[in-house]
């Protein structure tokens, strides 16, 4: 499935559903619900948030800032709490077959 631009909210929403479908096939019902995805806006980037347990880590970012190196929508795996790994996009959220192999553990 390809969203345009302006169903980016749509899209966003839909890479989250797709790490916690992920997370609930792999725990073998033991701990569904104990996981979930939020968002946090930067200037560049929005943080996406795995939330498990009651901690929090940083799983991913998507750009919202395009520059040379990357597109609007980019996946990028998260290199610590406050920034992404810069060496290549991991897929677009516009795009949900570039993501079909993202976890709920990373990218």
């Amino acid at each position: 499935m390809k969203f345009e631009n302006h169903d980016f909210d749509h899209a966003i929403q839909h890479f989250a559903d797709h790490l916690v479908k992920d997370y609930d096939s792999t725990s073998s019902g033991v701990s569904i619900g104990k996981y979930s995805v939020e968002f946090v806006k930067g200037s560049k980037f929005i943080k996406v948030v795995s939330v498990s347990w009651g901690s929090r880590s940083a799983h991913s970012f998507i750009c919202v800032k395009p520059n040379g190196e990357f597109k609007f929508g980019d996946i990028l795996k998260a290199a610590s709490w406050a920034s992404p790994a810069k060496n290549f996009a991991r897929g677009n959220v516009l795009d949900t077959d570039s993501y079909k192999n993202a976890r709920w553990a990373g990218c």
